[in-house]
């Protein structure tokens, strides 16, 4: 795997909340339709909202180990980008509804990546955007969830060369006798 686990399952929520159903006429799961976009840093004209903006907020270590693999908690943050107008407050509401059950719907985030776990996917929060003075800004909402993941290096990526001469010297008795393997060399580059 050579992208970032965060990258990748920003892309996998990314492709979720924009790919359409198979009805006729195809319906899209948000109000933003195929406007999602996997970045915080984007400038769009009225014309191309409402949107959604999947970004990472923070990941950290989840305190948790399985079978000797660290999880991790990824906070992502969908972002909706609307337009002001009378009906604003229903647009961000059934966003952040469709968000939700989409997440509820796909625990695995549709992600088949060797290596990366999704253990569990939760809804955190949902806020509108206020700026720095703590005003609220017009047409913007936050829905953050929380993805816990681990991350296993497939052995092929580990170089185990190395390791193919490891030498071993018995004393004293046989395993099959009492006795044990009381040496074990592996001879690895310097």
């Amino acid at each position: 795997m050579t992208d970032s686990p965060r990258k990748l399952i920003r892309q996998a929520v990314t492709a979720l909340l924009a790919t359409p159903s198979a009805d006729d006429p195809p319906q899209y799961p948000t109000p933003a339709g195929s406007r999602v976009y996997p970045n915080r840093v984007l400038h769009l004209p009225e014309s191309a909202l409402p949107a959604l903006l999947v970004y990472t907020l923070k990941e950290s270590n989840a305190g948790e180990v399985e079978i000797d693999v660290p999880l991790r908690s990824l906070t992502l943050l969908m972002e909706v980008r609307s337009a002001g107008d009378e009906e604003l407050d229903d647009l961000l509401d059934d966003t952040a509804w469709a968000v939700e059950q989409l997440l509820i719907d796909h625990p695995d985030l549709g992600l088949s990546v060797p290596g990366l776990d999704i253990q569990e996917v939760t809804w955190q929060e949902f806020s509108l955007v206020a700026d720095e003075s703590g005003a609220l800004i017009d047409g913007r909402a936050v829905c953050e969830i929380e993805v816990r993941y681990s991350r296993r290096q497939p052995a092929a990526e580990f170089d185990l060369a190395p390791f193919e001469r490891v030498h071993s010297r018995q004393l004293g008795p046989s395993p099959e006798e009492g006795g044990a393997v009381v040496e074990v060399r592996a001879e690895l580059p310097q």
